[in-house]
């Protein structure tokens, strides 16, 4: 992560943290409990401690019901901990059951299943695993620009993800329309980080 783009591909992808609060219903206190204290470790840069909330919280999800929002939501922050600390082996699984949980009960185009999605491509990118990443960019900035309209940051973010991409794998007319799409609407919103 030692780009600026990268850097916001992976801030992009911790906004899971933040935004899934309210998307899950009839939350047990107890696991509300270790996501509010794993997100602050996190914040704080406390990985272990975060890991270990994050971990507190999927079992108290599972112990609920197998296939709930919640379990997903703590499986994909337990994803982001990971990546964040370069586990990125232990990452791919966490994301790929949160993504299935998410599909069962959200549907294949929700903006939380595109949020996962982006996750995880984040992640094959960091990899250097082009070209698992570039389907899951593609099919996370098709479902965003459906549901969020094209200007929106989250469309900026996949696109982003996406135009680095297509530089690694030598598709330099596609990496070009991508990034003069992010310069479009990053000339109109302050909060995109242009590629480079």
């Amino acid at each position: 992560m030692s780009t600026r783009r990268d850097s916001y591909r992976f801030v992009a992808a911790l906004l899971l943290l933040q935004l899934w609060p309210g998307a899950t219903s009839a939350q047990t206190p107890r696991w509300e409990a270790y996501v509010t204290d794993g997100v602050n470790a996190y914040k704080q840069g406390r990985y272990p401690e975060a890991e270990q909330w994050l971990r507190e919280a999927v079992k108290e999800a599972e112990a609920v019901k197998s296939q709930d929002l919640r379990l997903a939501r703590s499986l994909n922050d337990l994803g982001v901990i990971y990546y964040a600390q370069g586990k990125h082996a232990e990452a791919v699984p966490l994301y790929e059951r949160a993504l299935a949980i998410q599909e069962n009960i959200l549907g294949r185009e929700h903006p939380l299943v595109a949020l996962t999605l982006n996750n995880l491509a984040a992640l094959y990118h960091a990899q250097g695993k082009y070209y698992k990443a570039e389907p899951l960019y593609e099919r996370s900035l098709a479902i965003r620009e459906k549901a969020l309209g094209p200007g929106h940051p989250d469309v900026v973010t996949s696109l982003s993800g996406l135009a680095a991409v297509y530089h690694r794998r030598g598709k330099d007319a596609e990496a070009a329309e991508a990034e003069e799409r992010v310069k479009a609407v990053g000339d109109k919103d302050s909060r995109v980080v242009p590629v480079k």
